[in-house]
């Protein structure tokens, strides 16, 4: 008679007089669905999982326990979503293997989710030895990916360091004479850590490009971008050392060789650093195409302020004035190339984030705009608030070039 509460009531009744009837699944499934579209989300799945738990072999009982975590999930209740993801594991998964894997693949991103990421680490190594040999390459990828995303922001010690971050901390001879204040520098990380963290993105990697599935690629793409901190990371460890000088005052042939030599080697890694993220801007994954571009404005600003920050040779007497001078201009014209290359990457960086509609990943670019355009508006305020049409996201961390 159009009467919810009426329904609701009878319902319970029949329950209750009848409990071992044929029509009490049928019973305690429908007033789930009332519950549902009375919005009353906690009676629905408590109903919902008495129903998959008491009547299993009901065609439809997985389908109502997977409803019942999915608002759960709603709801924000993590601990009823384990325990729900746990039963339809044990109820079901032997039937549907690829469903229990992404039902704990899932369980796994929300761990990491609420900021547990030691939980999540051990939850994504459970899986894999779990799942992980019947699994689809894209589960596989995003698995090893994440474990070693975990590991590596684990593996950085720094207090205050974003995640997905290069490790920097403060120059340890910051305190030394030098031509001005030096940039942050690479912080060795924990050696176990970060071994296994690459081990994880080489895995992903190889995953990804033996399935050949799109999507395990984009999602692989990321990890690619990882190995490339790495390498640049290593090559920042070394830093530049105070020239010895002469009674005259000039650099000894020994400083001389020497400053050349990690010029070199400087350089060089450098170039080998920007080539490794330039080959991720042609990736169909647009936020790591970003993420690549701001990394190159932000190493060759980095690099800019390295060489403008040299330490001063070991000049002692006032008269040696002009000598400081001289030598802090020579090396203020090496670095001014690679600022105005910064500020040129910036530019590029902050047009393509804004035509993607990619604005998070665009922060570096964005410090170096400004930087360079004190006067001007923030480059933040010129970037758009949404993505373009031709953009959508797949994932939380991918966003996928679509063809017009």
């Amino acid at each position: 008679g159009g009467s919810v509460s009426a329904a609701i009531t009878l319902y319970k009744q029949l329950e209750r007089e009848f409990p071992s009837d044929r029509a009490v699944p049928r019973v305690v499934a429908r007033r789930a669905q009332i519950y549902m579209r009375l919005a009353w989300y906690d009676e629905a799945a408590d109903d919902l999982e008495t129903y998959a738990t008491k009547w299993a072999a009901e065609k439809d009982a997985y389908d109502a326990l997977e409803e019942a975590i999915s608002l759960r999930a709603a709801l924000g209740d993590d601990d009823a979503v384990a325990k729900d993801v746990a039963r339809w594991v044990k109820l079901f998964g032997a039937r549907k293997p690829q469903e229990a894997a992404r039902a704990e693949l899932m369980l796994a991103y929300r761990t990491r989710e609420r900021g547990k990421p030691d939980e999540a680490m051990e939850a994504f190594r459970t899986w894999i030895k779990r799942h992980g040999g019947r699994a689809d390459r894209p589960q596989l990828v995003a698995a090893y990916a994440a474990i070693g995303e975990l590991a590596w922001d684990a593996s950085c010690k720094v207090k205050g360091t974003a995640k997905g971050a290069l490790c920097l901390a403060p120059s340890r001879t910051a305190s030394a004479p030098r031509c001005g204040k030096p940039p942050l520098v690479a912080v060795a990380r924990d050696a176990a850590l970060a071994r296994e963290a690459q081990k994880a993105f080489q895995t992903a990697i190889r995953a990804a490009e033996s399935s050949h599935d799109e999507y395990a690629l984009l999602a692989a793409a990321k990890a690619r971008l990882y190995l490339v901190d790495a390498k640049v990371e290593v090559g920042m460890t070394q830093e530049l050392k105070a020239s010895a000088v002469d009674a005259s005052g000039h650099m000894t042939p020994a400083s001389q060789k020497e400053l050349m030599a990690w010029f070199d080697a400087w350089q060089a890694q450098l170039g080998q650093a920007v080539r490794g993220y330039e080959e991720l801007l042609r990736q169909n994954n647009v936020r790591v195409a970003v993420l690549a571009s701001a990394r190159i404005a932000w190493l060759q600003q980095h690099a800019a302020d390295t060489v403008a920050s040299a330490p001063l040779p070991a000049w002692k007497k006032p008269e040696r004035e002009e000598l400081r001078t001289a030598y802090c201009d020579a090396l203020g014209q090496h670095a001014e190339v690679l600022n105005t290359r910064a500020k040129e990457t910036a530019d590029v960086c902050l047009k393509v984030g804004g035509d993607v509609g990619v604005i998070e990943e665009t922060a570096p670019c964005v410090a170096v705009f400004d930087r360079h355009n004190p006067g001007a508006a923030g480059a933040g305020e010129r970037l758009p608030a949404a993505a373009w049409p031709r953009v959508r996201d797949v994932e939380p961390a991918i966003r996928y070039r679509v063809t017009p």
